[in-house]
């Protein structure tokens, strides 16, 4: 994904925009104003645009302080929250019209539990749009075939990924937390793999760096 390093935060913070999943949710809400969670908001890139240029109501939830500091200066509704403790979320049932996980899910040792939670904060008919790094892209794949696996910094052998995702793996994911898949966007968003592009779009399982899925809280 595209990055822009911001100097003199603690560790590093990176302000990213995916630009799939903005795409993905304005063509959800397309001629309405919503009310959405952004859950994994960090900088807050993504929910500026929603709101500054396409009018949606966009509330964020992230630990990362150094990124919610930005979110913050902003003008950003944000909370510091950490999604992977043992209590709910601290919205009420039917909250939102939908909600965002991007790169989120493959942080925690249990998506279905989380995606559960997330549903109920959702209206019913609503959309959650996750996206996750694919880790069956033709990289990984090469690696394998020489014995190699390494952990990196970033990238789909992040150090803190504690899940990897295939296409069919992430369905079953959304399928089991009770969520209704509607689409399913393999796409390429790394500067370093944009040449592949033509040939994510035949075989997506190979060549998409990474997938989006469209899923709906069922009636």
């Amino acid at each position: 994904m595209l990055a822009t390093p911001l100097k003199g935060a603690v560790g590093g913070v990176y302000d990213l925009e995916n630009p799939a999943i903005l795409a993905a949710v304005t063509d959800l809400t397309r001629g309405r104003t919503a009310d959405i969670l952004d859950i994994g908001c960090d900088t807050g890139r993504l929910m500026l645009t929603l709101r500054t240029e396409h009018g949606q109501r966009v509330f964020g939830l992230d630990n990362n302080l150094g990124a919610l500091d930005l979110a913050v200066a902003r003008g950003l509704p944000v909370l510091n929250f950490d999604v992977v403790g043992e209590w709910g979320l601290p919205f009420p049932d039917d909250s939102f019209d939908g909600a965002i996980l991007g790169d989120v899910i493959e942080h925690v040792r249990d998506p279905e539990l989380l995606l559960g939670r997330v549903a109920r904060t959702v209206v019913v008919g609503g959309f959650i749009v996750v996206s996750v790094p694919n880790v069956a892209f033709i990289e990984t794949r090469v690696r394998l075939l020489f014995g190699r696996f390494d952990y990196r910094q970033a990238g789909t052998l992040d150090r803190g990924h504690l899940r990897f995702f295939t296409r069919k793996t992430l369905v079953d994911t959304l399928e089991r937390a009770g969520l209704v898949v509607e689409a399913m966007r393999p796409y390429t968003a790394n500067r370093s793999v944009q040449f592949l592009r033509p040939l994510w779009r035949l075989m997506p399982g190979l060549f998409a760096y990474q997938i989006l899925a469209i899923a709906r809280k069922p009636r």
